[in-house]
């Protein structure tokens, strides 16, 4: 039953996934429509399974929504989820299937800039950019 439970959440996975790509889609031809420049404003923040706590890093998953604000909508067009844990018996962590994503040496509080850097780095790489 928790092999099932784990299939089901990775198609979850895979369909959010796919929405963002419709999200960044939508906000992309609604920008064009109006006229506007090829660029979005977005919010970024991070959230955390447990508070970080000075001298202590107690978080073991973070959570890092980008959402856009050109539209009226606010639509997600971007996510990532870090985990310093990974709940399979036996995992080498090399596995496609592993949810660790996220090194034991950095501190999980360090998310937030981890994240926002990863995200620029994504979007310059991306078919979208100009540059």
């Amino acid at each position: 039953m928790k092999r099932k439970l784990n299939t089901v959440a990775d198609q979850v996975e895979d369909m959010g996934r796919q929405q963002l790509v419709k999200n960044q889609e939508y906000v992309r031809r609604i920008s064009n429509l109006a006229g506007c420049s090829d660029e979005t404003d977005v919010e970024f923040d991070v959230a955390y399974t447990s508070r970080p706590q000075a001298g202590c890093d107690t978080a073991t998953q973070v959570f890092a929504p980008v959402i856009e604000k050109t539209t009226s909508k606010h639509l997600p067009v971007d996510l990532h989820i870090g985990n310093k844990f990974c709940s399979k018996p036996n995992c080498n962590h090399l596995d496609r299937s592993c949810k660790k994503n996220y090194c034991d040496e950095t501190s999980i509080n360090q998310a937030e800039a981890i994240f926002l850097k990863k995200i620029f780095e994504k979007y310059q790489k991306s078919k979208y950019s100009k540059s």
